[in-house]
């Protein structure tokens, strides 16, 4: 099959969450696997194209994309990602010379978020059309693409190149801040006829243009990024406000786990951790690199479990719970670590739990992989109290590192832990988002953890834990070829 993967962020070019990730897991899992793969993302400012030597494609004749009444150039660039799939960057100087991906310096979102999403839709379709690019299948990820899916059905339906292309949406996450939802007069800027927004229409959300519903509607095919949130999704507690269309089409939904490259999160072989470790060496790797950790958050004490936090500090993460039972956590002779970046009350909240605390807890307020990589390899326990986790990534690399999760049932969270004291468990799970039931979870660990035999145990399930990309793109493969027949 001749699949194009369609996405905003691709790492090591372009990463602000799991999206990354997964746009560059996915694609070289599936050319491992005999498919031929390319990527199409956007060319953005802050990409060093030296250091990753991403070069100007000038073997084609360039074109202007419409968005609206206004024209803007295409330049393309072009790399191999690991030696083996194309990666495509469309720009646009008007709409890319800046810095940041979705947000400005400050955190504020670009105000014209939805011409870019437009223009490098249409981009990557035109660009596809000019260099005869001939695909099975469009793979496009959340609301920055989701528009590639109506543009296949409606505006370029007559094109002979697009004519047995199939197109397949991936949710990532469908909170509404990821929708991208718009005025109503954005439809036409986008090409489409405003006949389409009518009261339940594939263009309309509460009298508004929802990007991602749009792909629903359209997509052959939508895939989550966990069985258990292919569920969740149809349900009003969860769905955002497109739980109903995805009721309706039930029928194209599914999920599939993510999996993580376990060549770059692989202890074993880890150059970011103070002492690498297997099966075998565990217990003294991960004493070498817990006082690594200790030392890096001023903590001393090895002998007390260490439990790891590393998040996005939004409402999402369950850090609500966290704050209303930190003086019973401070009782618990554990220390807790935390390291993130975020919305400035949780900052806040945080910054006051060190201070008060400080025994217990230490902070960093930071993004940094290097730290985020020895903690997994320092940490007893890696904690994820999360109010929905569409498939979460953490509990896995903490898995693969003998870091044992505490999680929120929810989610990907649910699909990938095995709780204990169950047969096979690999971590500890609550289920509901109460912060004494998390509380409970916290103290069923440390009692676990004082028991040494039986907690070599669970570390030693949660290392034997499948976790690569390859059974995932299998999967994924299965659910292209379901659609192409």
């Amino acid at each position: 099959m001749k699949i194009a993967f369609i996405t905003t962020e691709v790492f090591p070019y372009a990463k602000v969450g799991g999206l990354g990730d997964v746009s560059s897991a996915l694609p070289l899992a599936l050319s491992s696997l005999k498919e031929e793969v390319n990527i199409f993302m956007p060319m953005y400012h802050d990409i060093d194209k030296k250091a990753y030597k991403i070069r100007k494609y000038n073997h084609w004749k360039p074109l202007n994309i419409e968005v609206g009444d206004k024209d803007y150039s295409v330049e393309l660039f072009r790399v191999k990602l690991d030696k083996k799939v194309n990666v495509f960057f469309i720009y646009n100087e008007e709409l890319y010379n800046r810095s940041g991906i979705y947000t400005d310096k400050e955190g504020k979102a670009f105000t014209d978020s939805h011409i870019r999403d437009i223009f490098f839709s249409k981009a990557t379709l035109e660009v596809m059309k000019v260099l005869n690019l001939n695909y099975d299948i469009l793979h496009i990820n959340d609301s920055h693409t989701a528009l590639v899916a109506p543009y296949v059905k409606l505006i370029y339906k007559d094109e002979n190149i697009f004519k047995n292309t199939k197109v397949v949406l991936t949710i990532h996450n469908i909170g509404a801040a990821y929708q991208g939802i718009y005025e109503a007069i954005e439809i036409e800027r986008a090409g489409f006829s405003y006949d389409l927004h009518y009261l339940g229409g594939p263009l309309e959300f509460y009298g508004k243009f929802n990007f991602l519903k749009a792909g629903i509607y359209y997509a052959d095919k939508i895939i989550t990024v966990s069985p258990k949130y292919s569920e969740e999704i149809k349900t009003p507690q969860f769905g955002e406000g497109l739980d109903g269309i995805l009721r309706e089409m039930k029928d194209k939904l599914t999920g599939i786990l993510n999996g993580i490259d376990t060549n770059i999160w692989n202890p074993s072989k880890d150059s970011l951790i103070k002492k690498n470790y297997n099966l075998k060496t565990v217990k003294k790797g991960k004493l070498v690199n817990k006082k690594e950790v200790l030392k890096e958050f001023g903590l001393k004490d090895v002998k007390k479990p260490l439990v790891a936090m590393i998040s996005r500090l939004t409402a999402q993460k369950g850090f609500d719970l966290l704050e209303s039972v930190a003086a019973d956590l401070s009782k618990l002779n554990l220390n807790i670590v935390i390291l993130g970046t975020g919305e400035k009350n949780y900052e806040m909240i945080l910054s006051s739990l060190m201070e008060r605390y400080s025994d217990t807890f230490s902070v960093k307020l930071k993004y940094d992989d290097k730290l985020a990589h020895l903690m997994e390899a320092g940490a007893d326990m890696f904690l994820m109290p999360s109010k929905y986790e569409p498939c979460g990534l953490n509990q896995m690399y903490s898995l693969a590192y003998g870091a044992i999760p505490i999680v929120k049932a929810v989610g990907g969270l649910d699909d990938t832990i095995i709780s204990f004291p169950k047969e096979k468990a690999n971590g500890f799970k609550f289920y509901e988002h109460n912060s004494q039931e998390m509380l409970k979870s916290i103290e069923t660990a440390v009692d676990l953890f004082n028991n040494n035999k039986e907690f070599n145990i669970l570390i030693k399930t949660a290392m034997k834990t499948e976790l690569s990309w390859k059974n995932s793109a299998k999967e994924y493969i299965k659910q292209y070829k379901s659609i192409l027949k």
